[in-house]
């Protein structure tokens, strides 16, 4: 009875019977090659790289179980409060991420995103019915706050939403958002340059943009660079350039969470415009911000302005 008593969790039930339980937000980052966090921790953001390998850890391709017996909840998770419940926003890049520019006068506000109604939308869509589909506007807002006359339609996989739904489960935790990398840096490009072309390199995909004044103008999603090769890209920017005269007298910004600014740099070097390659500099302000971003800077940032994209529950 003793040993009983000695090892009965008073501490968890005598914070949720004199305290409301507080919602702890945190970010995943969840990619094919490792899994990082950043995620409140004492009143401070920290930022955890190098999740991958621990048991129960966030899977693209396996709903993997997080309960408390797993490394993940108890390395990762170990200095969270007990009666703190977690609101994720995971961050993602998979290949089957679709991205389509559309018209937004052509879009109905009240009418749903079923696959019938993409395929409307976006003739070319590839297996629309595989997805889960959100609209946002140009400055990669929700779509019901305010209408921008470009919207960036984005599909994420339902078998990808289904394994981080049911990882969350397992953690009693809730999803509050699922978002691609590949438009969280891009959100974080324009927060560097709000006028300009942006080159966005994932493992997966490489997004275009052209933007004035912090609003997406153009946008197109492509392979990877490894794989299209920078002279199509370049191609593509050039394009870009002559529907946009004015807006391409700016630089083209190349960022990524993947490349170091040298490998950026390399693979800009022969683009026929300047290239402005992303680098750790610019995000030192970081240091007052988020501890632990030295292992990966622009991954930490990423993580901080996918928070910051996703509004918090109001009902939490």
């Amino acid at each position: 009875m003793l040993q009983f008593l000695s090892n009965y969790p008073w501490r968890y039930y005598l914070k949720t019977f004199f305290g409301r339980g507080r919602t702890a937000r945190g970010a995943l980052l969840v990619k094919e090659d490792r899994v990082s966090m950043l995620s409140p921790v004492g009143g401070k953001l920290v930022f955890s790289s190098g999740l991958r390998e621990l048991r129960g850890a966030p899977s693209l391709t396996n709903s993997s179980r997080a309960g408390p017996g797993t490394e993940f909840r108890r390395k990762a998770l170990a200095d969270r409060y007990v009666n703190h419940s977690f609101e994720w926003v995971f961050v993602v890049d998979t290949p089957e991420v679709q991205i389509h520019q559309i018209d937004s006068l052509k879009y109905g506000g009240t009418r749903e995103l079923t696959a019938r109604r993409v395929m409307e939308l976006v003739p070319s869509v590839l297996n629309a019915d595989l997805a889960a589909w959100e609209l946002v506007n140009s400055r990669l807002e929700q779509i019901e706050q305010e209408t921008t006359p470009v919207s960036i339609l984005l599909g994420l996989p339902k078998s990808v939403i289904k394994d981080l739904e049911g990882w969350s489960r397992h953690l009693r935790s809730t999803v509050s958002a699922i978002l691609p990398l590949a438009l969280v840096l891009l959100e974080l490009s324009i927060t560097l340059s709000p006028t300009g072309f942006h080159v966005v390199l994932t493992t997966n995909h490489t997004v275009i943009a052209l933007t004035q004044e912090g609003e997406i103008r153009l946008i197109t999603r492509v392979d990877p660079i490894q794989r299209l090769g920078a002279t199509q890209i370049d191609a593509i920017i050039g394009s870009f350039g002559d529907t946009f005269p004015e807006i391409a007298q700016h630089p083209a910004r190349f960022i990524s969470s993947d490349l170091s600014s040298a490998e950026l740099a390399n693979e800009a070097k022969d683009f026929s415009i300047p290239v402005v390659s992303t680098g750790d500099s610019e995000v030192l302000d970081l240091q007052e911000m988020i501890e632990g971003y030295r292992v990966a800077p622009i991954e930490a940032f990423a993580l901080y302005r996918a928070l910051c994209l996703v509004p918090p529950n109001p009902y939490r």
